[in-house]
């Protein structure tokens, strides 16, 4: 006999628990067993008198017996009915402040969200606005169902298992994770699918924020591998990392440059940072290509790419199957950054066609060039990523902009990094202040984020801590969004405003093969005569 444990969705401030009963079905041909349970939440009032919609519809499918069936996001021990309904009745079971990841600290405890509104804490937050229906809807996300952190100081969960595509299971799904101690499983609550398309695909995806261990290339490379495995836990089919994440920004770092003159120091500091980055190919990107495959997911990371004595600002993308797709350099680095890292060119601006969709990636502040941008809508990117360190509230208007612009999904991962996080003084020192800050003092205070193609934010912005923020992406909602709006379509004018991309790579020094020499000497003796 098999059985199936039915338990309905909950959310922080509702009402009741809607807990469904528990059936027990005899199997005797099949080992597999389940039921879905639907809930449908109503919308909520928060303390400051805010109304947004909640997600309608939510399942739980789990607690089967065959491991090729199971979903890639749940777990693999199966909690008893009676933890599960413990964990949906505590204050704290569901939506408290995302879980840390390793080395970072929430600074604060986990509450719910209009108590969190309206605390001195949030007033001060960089989530906080005059409006403060927008300030509890800013600091209710991520500890909402659209977020989902965890510890990952425990082993990495067990691999993602079959990768099938999560609408196959359902619409809507809630997922179980894992707990980072105990025997206990966590439920994640995830953005799901309103299902109003039955036709679109669901692409499951994950943000990472988290910092880089500055100057130490293979423990980046280790901590990323965690952030994989709790990502793949999930069921992500898609893991977006941060700007550099594998070597590191240099927040405040000036490498002794003064007009006219570079320090002694200066030029250590570049050779240690130049020291920390890695080559495309390398070893360090075959690892990350094997992790890819490991794990089964897409991934998309951001590297300090060193070609020659020169460094790149780059965006590395790898397939589930373990394949170095391609990369992406910087196009424009924004103010001191020209002095470290190189130019790319139009080469590097591929958008590439996935079974998930068409994924693409810009730098930071190159997503604020409108040509750029539009070059990607042309190219028919649907899941738009845009790494970044910047960190400030206005990003959060760049990015929901781009998604209503382009009429797609954008995913936007930022560093959370503490001083802690960058060597001690004076082996590195930020050069653009007084005083230096203590070891707990925010450098970059994170505010990863992922929307809709309507606007709408499915999870975050986050500036509580290192924390992965997952969401379920409905394709469907690229044709409705561009059906009001197609900026390289139905709503272009070619005939008036027009765009040019030269795509050939640029390079300082060029050779002309043999062959190029005669061929390009019987043409020029042919138009002599």
């Amino acid at each position: 006999m098999s059985d199936a444990y039915i338990v309905t969705a909950h959310y922080p401030s509702t009402i009741s628990y809607c807990l469904s009963a528990l059936f027990l079905l005899p199997s005797a041909i099949s080992t597999l067993s389940f039921y879905i349970a639907f809930s449908i939440l109503p919308d909520r009032s928060d303390a400051d008198g805010g109304r947004f919609q909640l997600v309608q519809k939510r399942v739980i499918l789990y607690c089967w017996k065959n491991p090729d069936l199971r979903l890639p996001s749940c777990g693999r021990r199966r909690p008893s009915p009676f933890s599960l309904i413990n964990r949906l009745t505590k204050p704290d079971g569901w939506g408290g402040a995302p879980r840390p990841l390793p080395g970072s600290s929430s600074p604060r405890p986990p509450s719910s969200p209009s108590a969190r509104a309206s605390s001195p804490t949030a007033s001060t937050s960089p989530t906080s606005t005059s409006n403060p229906s927008a300030r509890a809807r800013s600091l209710a996300t991520s500890s909402s169902a659209t977020t989902s952190a965890r510890s990952t100081t425990s082993s990495p969960p067990p691999g993602p298992g079959p990768t099938r595509p999560i609408a196959q299971y359902s619409e809507t799904m809630a997922a179980l994770a894992p707990a980072s101690s105990g025997g206990e499983s966590v439920i994640a609550e995830v953005e799901m699918n309103a299902g109003t398309d039955q036709d679109a695909g669901t692409v499951r995806v994950t943000v990472v924020q988290a910092a880089s261990v500055f100057y130490d290339t293979p423990a980046t490379l280790d901590k990323a591998e965690k952030l994989m495995a709790e990502a793949a836990g999930y069921g992500s089919q898609l893991v977006l990392f941060p700007e550099v994440f594998i070597g590191g920004y240099p927040h405040g770092a000036t490498f002794g440059l003064v007009v006219g003159n570079r320090t002694a120091k200066g030029k250590e500091d570049f050779r240690k940072y130049h020291a920390s980055a890695v080559d495309v190919p390398g070893p360090e990107v075959s690892r990350l290509a094997a992790l890819a495959g490991k794990y089964k997911i897409f991934l998309v990371i951001g590297v300090v790419e060193r070609s020659g004595y020169t460094l790149y600002n780059t965006v590395l993308t790898f397939d589930p199957l373990g394949k170095y797709l391609g990369k992406h350099r910087k196009l424009m680095p924004t103010a001191l950054e020209r002095v470290f890292w190189g130019f790319g060119d139009g080469s590097t601006i591929p958008v590439y066609d996935t079974p998930l969709g068409k994924i693409g990636a810009l730098i930071c502040w190159e997503n604020r060039m409108p040509l750029l941008r539009t070059a990607m809508y042309a190219k028919g990117v649907q899941i738009y990523c845009a790494p970044t360190v910047d960190c400030v509230t206005s990003w959060q208007a760049s990015v929901t902009h781009i998604a209503l612009e382009g009429g797609c999904f954008v995913l936007s991962a930022v560093p959370f990094t503490r001083r802690k996080d960058y060597p001690p003084p004076p082996e590195y020192t930020f050069g653009s202040l007084e005083e230096e800050p203590s070891p707990e003092s925010v450098v970059c205070c994170g505010g990863s984020v992922i929307i809709s193609p309507s606007g709408t934010v499915l999870a975050g912005p986050n500036y509580e801590g290192e924390a992965l923020l997952t969401a379920d992406l409905d394709l469907g909602e690229i044709v409705r969004a561009k059906f009001d709006f197609d900026v390289v379509g139905h709503y272009s004018r070619p005939e008036v405003l027009s765009l040019v991309v030269n795509t050939d790579p640029k390079s300082a020094v060029s050779f002309a093969s043999d062959a190029e020499k005669t061929f390009a000497g019987k043409r020029d003796d042919v138009s002599k005569t």
